[in-house]
């Protein structure tokens, strides 16, 4: 009993650290892909850093009416 408990946990290790090696390699291949992109189109690097200034007010604005009128 005791030694088919052993085996059980082992393959539980074995299962776990398969898993975490295969994520990390996902992240690293997801990593090197997007500076790649960014490399070959320098407008893809930048796409996340826009001014959403005017966004987030009318966000601001439309959640200030919508708790007002919930009073």
């Amino acid at each position: 009993m005791l030694e088919l408990l052993g085996d059980g946990l082992e393959i539980a290790l074995f299962g776990m650290a398969a898993v975490f090696i295969l994520l990390g390699c996902l992240v690293l291949a997801l990593n090197g892909m997007s500076r790649v992109a960014a490399a070959l189109d320098p407008a893809v690097g930048s796409a996340g850093l826009e001014d959403h200034t005017e966004l987030t007010v009318a966000i601001a604005a439309a959640i200030h009416m919508h708790r007002g009128r919930r009073r």
